[in-house]
């Protein structure tokens, strides 16, 4: 089955909170509980949901039968070496089902095209 990758909208909400679960399916640094890390990341991928302006920020869903099965949260930050704007992938995620499919693949594949256009990246 082919992945399709678009920008998410309001309706995807509640699935990307349901997926930041998946964020401690694997082990967690010491310092900090499954738990936490799963509060954290829903906090900020939540926050994105709720900002109007989005301005060097951008969250992409992955779909298979228009069926949403991963999400990846992009932000600009600035190089604290050259000051200059690059973009950072600061979540990704795959759902339990569609592991193994490519699908973090091709979320990579979309946010390096988007990192590459350093306009979407100031807006």
């Amino acid at each position: 089955m082919p992945v399709t990758i678009r920008p998410a909208s309001p309706a995807d909400r509640a699935f990307v909170l349901h997926l930041a679960a998946r964020l401690a399916s694997f082990p967690v640094p010491a310092w900090r509980t499954g738990p936490e890390v799963v509060d954290g990341d829903r906090r900020a991928l939540a926050a994105w949901f709720d900002r109007a302006d989005r301005r060097g920020e951008t969250m992409l869903i992955a779909e298979i039968d228009r069926r949403p099965v991963g999400a990846a949260y992009l932000v600009t930050l600035t190089d604290y070496f050259l000051q200059r704007a690059h973009g950072h992938v600061s979540v990704l995620a795959v759902s339990a089902d569609a592991e193994g499919r490519g699908i973090g693949s091709a979320l990579l594949d979309a946010a390096t095209d988007w990192a590459r256009h350093p306009r979407r990246c100031a807006t």
